[in-house]
């Protein structure tokens, strides 16, 4: 009997067993699973789970698009996903803002969205803001790739406070001063929309 494993581009996992004499790993008889062949959902893309997206715009202004950001919830965690061209190269801080407004250079955004009033002491700790999603980092070229998971937010439970759809993004050039909670320039912002 030999497993075999693939994880393919989509962040799809196939998995089959052949047992001996089996030449066709579809028909397999001794599978962990009836079903073949059997998909297991790692991450992005899935059909059934919760989406939203952001158009990002530097400095708020419309006509000046830097990319789009995927969110999809999978197993009660938020992923997002996207790339932006066009920032400053460097560190940037990605953040989810209360009022789902570009003008004013992002500022019209509000502060960062903080509904159970914590003092934020950083993405890595307990004791953070709700939408302090953490820092990104700008190469040299101005291409920001964006990979990150948050299991503290949600995409689906329109009831909860934790919910984000409706908000905005915003990214500031520099990291979030951790010790009195000030945030660097803000330099870009979306809506996030279903």
């Amino acid at each position: 009997m030999t497993s075999i494993l693939f994880l393919g581009f989509s962040s799809v996992l196939l998995s089959f067993t052949i047992t001996s004499g089996s030449t066709n790993p579809v028909n397999s008889t001794n599978s962990v699973s009836s079903a073949n062949p059997r998909f297991l959902l790692m991450g992005l893309p899935g059909r059934d789970t919760p989406r939203a997206r952001a158009e990002i715009f530097l400095n708020g202004d419309i006509t000046r698009r830097l990319g789009t950001i995927h969110l999809q919830e999978v197993f009660g965690s938020v992923v997002f996903k996207g790339i932006l061209f066009g920032l400053p190269p460097g560190f940037q801080t990605l953040t989810i803002n209360e009022i789902p407004e570009l003008g004013n250079n992002c500022r019209d955004a509000g502060p960062p969205y903080d509904p159970l009033e914590m003092n934020n002491a950083g993405y890595f700790t307990v004791k953070r803001h709700l939408g302090d999603l953490g820092s990104l980092l700008t190469e040299i070229f101005g291409t920001t790739l964006i990979h990150k998971i948050d299991p503290t937010i949600t995409l689906s439970d329109v009831e909860s406070n934790r919910f984000v759809v409706g908000r905005s993004i915003v990214v500031s050039v520099n990291m979030l001063d951790l010790q009195d909670d000030r945030e660097g320039a803000r330099i870009a912002c979306g809506i996030i929309e279903p």
